[in-house]
């Protein structure tokens, strides 16, 4: 009889399988990408769908109360900018400017976060984040000029 009430215990504390997350998009968002939606219109939306703005222009100045900087990356699935060290010259200009303007090549825009992984250098920065879309952050694609 102790055996068992032992072995009963054990059952009733058996850990539980970990609960599956579901995806960050939801299965018809991924599958457009995956379909052939292009990142760009896809970055778009998102940005958009989260308080983002975006705008294609040929070139962009700055006005003295914005920060406008250039991201190397984007991602479409999360409507995210990466910007290292590097790129903000100051790390608390990501959250503490009141207008953060981003350049952002359309070429260089992935569809998912896995992809953008796949193309970060972590070891070459410090400092990095992926900087969502939020009211204070305007993209502008703008393709890069190489002298």
């Amino acid at each position: 009889m102790a055996r068992e009430a032992i072995l009963e215990a054990v059952r009733r504390n058996v850990r539980r399988p970990a609960v599956v997350l579901p995806p960050f998009l939801a299965a018809g968002e991924h599958a457009t990408v995956a379909e052939g939606e292009p990142p760009v219109a896809h970055f778009v939306r998102r940005l958009d769908a989260i308080g983002g703005r975006s705008f294609e222009i040929a070139d962009a100045t700055a006005a003295e109360d914005v920060v406008v900087i250039r991201s190397p990356l984007g991602v479409a699935e999360a409507g995210a900018v990466w910007l290292t060290q590097a790129d903000l010259a100051v790390n608390a200009l990501a959250v503490s400017s009141r207008h953060l303007v981003v350049l952002l090549d359309p070429a260089a825009i992935v569809p998912t976060m896995h992809d953008a992984y796949a193309r970060l250098f972590l070891v070459g920065s410090p400092y990095g984040v992926f900087m969502p879309g939020a009211r204070s952050l305007t993209v502008l694609l703008s393709p890069e000029r190489t002298p």
